[in-house]
């Protein structure tokens, strides 16, 4: 068996027993892709972090640190909006209409336009 063989049988797309799919999620949570995505996150939040809260670099004056967002995202407190306020979802709701709206808006201007310029 050649290399690519081997590494085909190890990734996350080959076919496993019918009872096995944590088998499959495990596979897939050790791929490359998945370990490179965790550590670009890792990465930005580090460095996030230093910038705003150890180093305190003059061009992040105004930017809080990740810990702080952090803390009042997942805070109970009345005042603010957090995770637990129904504003938070009326924002999340009016923000996807906004996208589905600019989104179809482009669609049909842009589809006609594509079109009469062919």
């Amino acid at each position: 068996m050649d290399d690519y063989d081997a590494r085909l049988r190890r990734s996350a797309d080959w076919p496993i027993a019918r009872g096995a799919p944590l088998l499959r999620l495990r596979r897939a949570a050790v791929s490359k892709p998945v370990r490179r995505t965790v550590v670009g996150f890792v990465v930005f939040f580090v460095l996030w972090y230093l910038a705003t809260a150890v180093f305190q670099l003059p061009r992040f004056n105004f930017i809080p640190n990740p810990l702080y967002l952090f803390e009042q995202w997942t805070s109970r407190e009345q005042y603010g909006i957090s995770l637990f306020t129904p504003d938070y979802y009326e924002h999340i709701v009016t923000s996807v209409l906004r996208v589905y709206v600019a989104f179809f808006l482009s669609i049909a201007l842009g589809a006609p336009l594509g079109i009469l310029i062919g």
